[in-house]
């Protein structure tokens, strides 16, 4: 029973982010505010607080500019925040830690940190998944394409890169 209801669940947040995916692609405008960085990462953090717990995961906020301030659509920016992080902790090890990083500066605002394996080729852009994709990967897929939408609508820079220690 734990498993459907483990499917389910993945079922529905594919569906949610292909129904938030067509939201955005069909509405280009987006409605903009000062937005704060740093409390938009304390709250993605917050709500992801069991997910990391389950894997025994230290999500550490470091905050180098409290005043990291952008315009952009606070309730966006802190899902795409939030999804990153979530996609950190769910290819970290157990036991390991996520470190999110506001710096503030003029090409890098925030870094997200992990000791996981990079999500490698399958899912630079345009993100595409093959038929042959297990749910977990096309589960990732969809979310890098949303964070890729949401970056987009915010006019902000998604980069993903990998150091050579996985980081």
């Amino acid at each position: 029973i734990q498993t459907l209801s483990n499917q389910i669940n993945i079922s529905e947040d594919l569906i949610n982010d292909l129904l938030t995916l067509n939201k955005l692609q069909q509405n280009k405008t987006t409605q903009t505010d000062s937005v704060n960085l740093s409390e938009c990462s304390v709250q993605a953090i917050e709500e992801l607080a069991d997910l990391a717990g389950e894997k025994s995961i230290f999500v550490d906020l470091e905050i180098e500019n409290n005043d990291c301030v952008i315009s952009g659509n606070w309730e966006q920016v802190t899902q795409l925040i939030k999804r990153l992080i979530k996609l950190s902790i769910i290819n970290s090890t157990f036991d390991s830690s996520v470190v999110v990083t506001v710096t503030g500066q003029a090409k890098q605002l925030i870094t997200i940190k992990d000791t996981g394996p990079a999500l490698g080729q399958r899912h630079k852009a345009p993100y595409v998944a093959s038929a042959d994709s297990d749910t977990e990967s096309l589960q990732q897929t969809m979310s890098l394409a949303l964070c890729e939408q949401l970056s987009q609508a915010n006019n902000l820079q998604l980069t993903l890169s990998q150091s050579d220690n996985n980081t």
